[in-house]
């Protein structure tokens, strides 16, 4: 009957290792999906920001050639009312 104790904790502590190993890799995994989580988040804000700078660069363009473009269109009606 030992001898059958001895081999039943045997398994067991082999069960445990396995159980343990197991949990350690699962624990692993677990880091690195949240790490990548982390940094697609972090590439996604950034390729926004880069947009938004865009789109801002490209709209303040626009509201210049709008200035210059009325800012020409006065300049030409005052001109043709002196006439």
């Amino acid at each position: 009957m030992s001898a059958h104790r001895t081999e039943n904790s045997y398994s067991m502590n082999g069960s445990t290792q396995m159980y343990a190993l197991h949990e350690a890799l699962a624990r692993e995994h677990m880091r690195e999906r949240h790490e990548a989580a982390r940094r697609h988040r972090l590439s996604r804000e950034l390729a926004a920001a880069n947009r938004f700078r865009y789109l801002a660069r490209r709209a303040e363009a626009a509201r210049q050639r709008h200035l210059l473009l009325t800012e020409s269109a006065e300049r030409a009606a005052t001109v043709a009312l002196a006439r």
